[in-house]
């Protein structure tokens, strides 16, 4: 399968249903290279369509929005002591978590069955 078809494809993990998010939109010059492709389900994947910054609501400064090719998760999120909702820690956290709608209730709620299950990635 090459880069193209990767990019395309809709991948099922576990049953939850994923898809690629070109990190550097196409629209954005963004190129479809596995550098640039990252699984992300589709709430996620459709909240952040083609943006690469978002708006720290700690601050109002508009920010990158995290990468996951370059930067490391645990440096700009954490989980509130329940595991339920993420934190941002870092602007570029609290913007990503904002844009992406990391805790909408689905989510919120998904985590919490995971947590009830044992099978929270925290």
């Amino acid at each position: 399968m090459d880069v193209a078809s990767i990019a395309k494809a809709r991948w099922n993990i576990r049953g939850q249903s994923f898809e690629f998010d070109h990190i550097a939109p196409i629209s954005r010059a963004g190129e479809t290279s596995l550098e640039n492709l990252a699984l992300a389900c589709g709430g996620c994947n459709r909240h952040k369509s083609n943006k690469v910054q978002g708006i720290d609501p700690a601050t109002g400064d508009r920010v990158e929005l995290f990468n996951p090719r370059q930067q490391q998760w645990e440096v700009h999120f954490g989980w509130t002591d329940d595991y339920t909702q993420m934190i941002g820690l870092t602007a570029i956290g609290r913007a990503t978590v904002a844009a992406l709608k990391l805790n909408r209730i689905g989510l919120v709620n998904m985590r919490r069955v995971l947590c009830m299950a044992g099978k929270h990635p925290a």
